[in-house]
């Protein structure tokens, strides 16, 4: 093999490989877990006792999206009421319409059995299998709801952070009837609204920047110059 071919090979590998580790990267996409201080409050999923209107109470959180791509992890701080818990708890993610859920983008069931009882816990769940997308500029909500409701306390509850490197900028939401209206905004609690806040790490693979696609354009023209020969 001639010399220039051997080293237009060597570059088209090199910008190959930078481009894959550019566009599959996995990224923070927004999060006030770290170096985060709890607070006394929290919002539940699955209290459905009927008081203020409240049949099956789901906890939401909104936030704004630096940069488009694929979610693929979304962490929170939570616990369970019941070690003898059962019903599994869906985490959702939707756009935001006036501050209340619009189209849901992708949802995960995750079981009982792998949350943990009674300690605040700070979890990671997969979103991957969702497929869900955002898109940079716009706003979403990721919420944390149950199918079945409990009368007495409630199935998971979710405290209210505060962080001390990044904030999310909106209080959190309080659903009084899971996904179905009855919305309250933010959460109406007598400290201040950064204080609302659930916790919330979301990782994401953002799309290719232009940079990556100059690179693929690149290595396009690389190996066509190559067959030509």
């Amino acid at each position: 093999m001639p010399k220039q071919a051997r080293a237009y090979l060597g570059i088209a590998a090199l910008l190959a490989a930078l481009a894959a580790s550019q566009s599959n990267a996995d990224m923070v996409l927004v999060d006030n877990i770290t170096q985060h201080v709890s607070t006394s409050y929290f919002t539940s999923a699955g209290y459905g006792a009927g008081v203020n209107g409240i049949v099956n109470e789901s906890a939401l959180q909104e936030f704004e999206a630096p940069f488009s791509g694929q979610v693929t992890s979304i962490a929170t701080i939570m616990f369970k009421f019941s070690p003898a818990e059962t019903e599994p708890l869906r985490i959702s993610l939707h756009t935001a319409v006036n501050n209340v859920p619009g189209t849901q983008l992708g949802e995960i069931i995750v079981p009982a059995n792998s949350i943990p009882y009674p300690d605040d816990t700070e979890l990671t769940f997969d979103f991957t299998s969702a497929n869900a997308n955002v898109i940079a500029g716009e706003r979403y909500l990721v919420a944390f709801h149950v199918a079945n409701p409990v009368v007495s306390l409630a199935r998971y509850g979710f405290p209210h952070v505060w962080s001390v490197s990044s904030n999310l900028g909106y209080g959190s939401v309080s659903g009084q009837d899971g996904l179905n209206g009855g919305y309250l905004l933010p959460f109406p609690d007598d400290e201040p609204s950064v204080f609302g806040e659930l916790a919330l790490r979301i990782h994401a693979i953002p799309e290719p920047t232009t940079g990556t696609l100059m690179i693929i354009v690149a290595i396009g023209a690389i190996s066509g110059r190559r067959k030509s020969r």
